[in-house]
């Protein structure tokens, strides 16, 4: 009779134990230690995952540098290098696109926030909403039609020069013209002059 006591009790501490640690994992959860739905161990599991993913970045782009300084000093032929060097850098764009995919949610409520802020602040619009990019003016070539750049002074395509924007300006080209050429014949008048 002796062996029952002792069994009780260990039997006894071990409920004890075991109800000591119930009460305290609530006290933990009610002053917010603990998330008891257990999101808290999901966002623990996607930090590390993401963690995992800084990390091999860092790697990849070390490994870049490396192959690069490899292939300078002659360690790497040429064919292998490149072959290295574009599986480097698939993998790469790989890991900074899960990247910039885990921050999506974050960037879009971030933008809603300062959208917000900025209407109320200031009472308007963001600059991004109402600086949409209009569509660029463009001037037809009269020769060939060819559609150029606004500050095209030559068509692209045809290299006929296009009408300038006001006579002003295409005597202020012909003056400044006029004067680089000046200025390059009395150069090669004072080299003849030298050499006699």
């Amino acid at each position: 009779m002796s062996g029952l006591p002792i069994v009780l009790a260990l039997s006894a501490a071990a409920m004890l134990l075991v109800a000591l640690l119930a009460l305290w994992q609530s006290l933990r959860a009610a002053f917010g230690a603990v998330d008891p739905s257990g999101t808290r161990w999901a966002s623990e599991s996607a930090s590390a995952e993401r963690q995992a993913l800084l990390d091999e970045k860092e790697s990849l782009l070390a490994d870049i540098k490396d192959l690069e300084f490899e292939h300078q000093v002659g360690k790497i032929s040429d064919t292998d290098f490149e072959r290295l060097d574009r599986s480097l850098r698939a993998r790469a764009k790989e890991v900074l696109r899960l990247l910039d995919e885990d921050l999506g949610p974050y960037r879009d409520r971030a933008e809603a926030l300062v959208k917000e802020y900025l209407e109320k602040a200031l009472g308007a619009v963001p600059y991004r909403e109402k600086n949409e990019p209009a569509a660029e003016a463009t001037s037809a070539c009269p020769e060939c039609g060819t559609a150029n750049d606004p500050d095209a002074k030559f068509c692209k395509e045809c290299a006929h020069r296009l009408e300038p924007e006001s006579p002003d300006q295409d005597a202020e080209e012909r003056n400044e013209t006029s004067s680089t050429e000046s200025e390059d014949e009395q150069d090669e008048q004072e080299e003849k002059e030298e050499r006699e």
